[in-house]
């Protein structure tokens, strides 16, 4: 059954790759499988992982090492989106989650502004500074953390909903501990993205047409649920969200942050001309979405 919409009929997309390590533990053959009702991608057998396995896969070679450039970049991103936070709260913001926090950053942000932080992560790769007693953490699962009814002004969950089983189960668990009128931040990727499409046609052309170009559920970044437009309207409605704004966007300048004329920093810049192509289609790489309750 679809993990969204409870309906049985699929389509394969192809079968997915895998790291040494993760073979290890890989007990099913799995597919990649796209829901004729909804569109949402998925994995078929579902994944069956113990909480173990999951931390094993998550550990500290997951989040990798920026450059000064990029780390800039993502501290005025972080900026920005708590300022959409204070933007669409119409009462002073108290209680503040960010949901697979993963180092921290977020966190101290939250702090400076004078919110109480909440960090919840299946595993704690938090820098010094988000160690601080001033940061309630969590390690563990949402379900496992057991916080009240109607308990956060505000909830933060970038790149976290593409790896969870159950994303309806997880949603409505956020409904319930986010205050009437609080704010709820989902960023996530687009797996119906013109780069998908274009990794695809890559593959036909190499003669691997039968392994998928959505989702990674077995290759960093270990995504296990693919979302398009259609889908994620579907899940928000099912949750009971409204929708306050929705972006579909891409980073276009994600090379800068490799040595000019490397190989990384050309195939960065190649890769940006498609987010450009991207852009008039409406196919841009990751949705950006501010909820309220």
């Amino acid at each position: 059954m679809c993990p969204i919409c409870d309906q049985p009929k699929f389509k394969v997309i192809g079968f997915p790759r895998s790291e040494a390590r993760v073979k290890k533990i890989l007990r099913h053959n799995y597919r990649v499988v796209k829901c004729e009702n909804c569109g949402f991608y998925y994995i078929n057998p579902g994944i069956d992982f113990s909480e173990s396995e999951w931390q094993i896969l998550y550990d500290s070679d997951y989040f990798p090492e920026l450059t000064q450039w990029h780390y800039i970049q993502r501290s005025k991103t972080r900026a920005s989106r708590l300022n959409g936070f204070e933007t669409f709260t119409s009462y002073r913001i108290d209680k503040f989650l960010d949901l697979g926090c993963g180092t921290g950053e977020m966190l101290i942000d939250a702090r400076n502004r004078g919110w109480v932080p909440h960090g919840v992560d299946i595993t704690d790769h938090r820098i010094g500074e988000a160690k601080d007693k001033s940061v309630i953490f969590f390690q563990g699962s949402i379900f496992d953390s057991r916080f009240p009814d109607d308990y956060f002004d505000c909830i933060y969950m970038d790149s976290v909903l593409e790896h969870v089983t159950e994303p309806i189960k997880y949603l409505n668990e956020l409904n319930r501990i986010l205050k009437k009128s609080g704010v709820l931040y989902i960023g996530i990727p687009n797996e119906d993205a013109l780069f998908n499409s274009f990794k695809k046609f890559i593959l036909k052309i190499i003669g691997k047409k039968s392994e998928s170009s959505r989702l990674q559920p077995f290759v960093t970044p270990y995504h296990i649920g693919g979302f398009n437009y259609k889908s994620l309207y579907t899940a928000i409605n099912l949750s009971k969200f409204k929708i306050i704004k929705f972006r579909n966007f891409a980073a276009k300048t994600d090379f800068l942050n490799y040595r000019l004329l490397s190989r990384e920093f050309i195939k960065a810049f190649l890769i940006s001309m498609i987010y450009l192509l991207a852009v008039p289609l409406r196919k841009e790489i990751y949705f950006e979405v501010y909820l309220k309750k």
